[in-house]
């Protein structure tokens, strides 16, 4: 009997209540959001410094916030998937902030004080920059303040987010590995998905439906974002490429390269370019075996003692290169399977001195 008096007293409509609890999730969504973006500039930074040899030797990676050291295609998989659930959970966070904000606005709008009044009271929310898109003064939710509001919110949950995904995607693009470029696609779908469902709320529109607001602009953006993420990065040898290869996919990943500062003239590529670089100062042999390097330019650099076994090396460029005593060869020498693929390479000037090609495809052989 006491408890039920007890909660028989608690207002449900008592507006500083629920103005306490607007701000207090409004502190800790800031946190979480001012953390997203570093973790996205560090994922960015991170990801921009893997350079063509790292992906050639594949280098190891540390993943930002734990620390922890990964090989480099583990750090690929790892780093967008821890990426995109910390994107879901800022979602949901702002998901109930929104929620929290339109139990606001709605009590509010019950009290009789005047608009100066609701002014003054909505000048005592959270200064976080959501809150002040969904329920801040009305200087703040109309006219050019709004805009600018809604769109650094656009760029720090939606356009870096996709961003970053994207740049990860392309950067780890000239290793080739089918598998791995099709997960990137996946979780750039799987973000965009996240954006359709969440987005509507946090811009400020109706809570109630988020999911009606499917057409116009953000249509249009969304199946040109896919586009450019799903059918402009491909790399020969994959099995759309024939199929889905543009030029525009020319003019981003497959511009000519520089034969003194072995940059090529597009943004990115879609095969790597190692020149110029002793890679037989290792501890180890170098081991690219059944490595995809199709259409890889690595003239003029050392690869001594280099294990080339199964590595598929179609169309390849060695110009110059040092490679004496590598082995190409078969990873089974009786049934002649997993053989070193050299067709249509270019080994013009190459030293290949006890280099051994047992078994190793040379048609067209350059």
């Amino acid at each position: 009997m006491e408890l039920w008096t007890m909660s028989s007293n608690i207002d449900p409509k008592d507006l500083t209540s629920l103005e306490r609890a607007v701000n207090d999730a409004a502190g800790k969504v800031s946190v979480l959001w001012l953390s997203f973006v570093s973790l996205s500039a560090f994922l960015l930074i991170t990801t921009g410094s893997v350079t063509h040899r790292n992906l050639l030797l594949q280098t190891s990676l540390k993943l930002p916030i734990l620390n922890v050291e990964l090989p480099l295609v583990g750090f690929f998989i790892i780093a967008p998937l821890f990426f995109i659930l910390f994107h879901f959970y800022i979602f949901l966070q702002l998901w109930s902030l929104a929620a929290r904000t339109t139990d606001y606005n709605s009590v509010l709008s019950q009290e009789d004080i005047g608009t100066t009044g609701r002014r003054l009271l909505r000048h005592r929310l959270d200064s976080f920059i959501f809150v002040q898109i969904l329920a801040g003064p009305r200087d703040r939710r109309e006219g050019s303040a709004n805009i600018l509001l809604k769109l650094i919110a656009w760029i720090t949950v939606v356009g870096i987010p996709l961003g970053v995904l994207l740049f990860i995607e392309f950067q780890f693009l000239p290793y080739q590995e089918e598998a791995v470029t099709w997960f990137h696609r996946g979780t750039i779908l799987l973000d965009l998905a996240l954006i359709w469902t969440f987005w509507p709320v946090i811009h400020g529109r109706k809570f109630s439906n988020p999911l009606r607001e499917r057409v116009g602009f953000a249509t249009t953006f969304s199946a040109l974002f896919l586009t450019l993420a799903a059918l402009v990065p491909v790399f020969p040898g994959e099995a759309i490429y024939p199929y889905v290869r543009s030029p525009l996919t020319g003019l981003l990943f497959e511009g000519s390269v520089d034969q003194v500062t072995g940059r090529p003239a597009s943004l990115f590529a879609n095969s790597l370019i190692v020149t110029d670089q002793n890679l037989a100062d290792t501890n180890s042999a170098v081991s690219l075996r059944g490595r995809n390097l199709r259409g890889s330019i690595l003239n003029r650099s050392k690869f001594s003692q280099a294990d080339f076994t199964g590595a598929k090396l179609t169309d390849a460029i060695l110009v110059g290169a040092e490679l004496s005593g590598v082995r190409f060869e078969c990873a089974d020498e009786q049934s002649h399977e997993g053989c070193a693929d050299l067709r249509g390479a270019n080994l013009a000037r190459a030293k290949l001195d006890f280099a051994n090609f047992r078994g190793a495809n040379f048609r067209e052989l350059y």
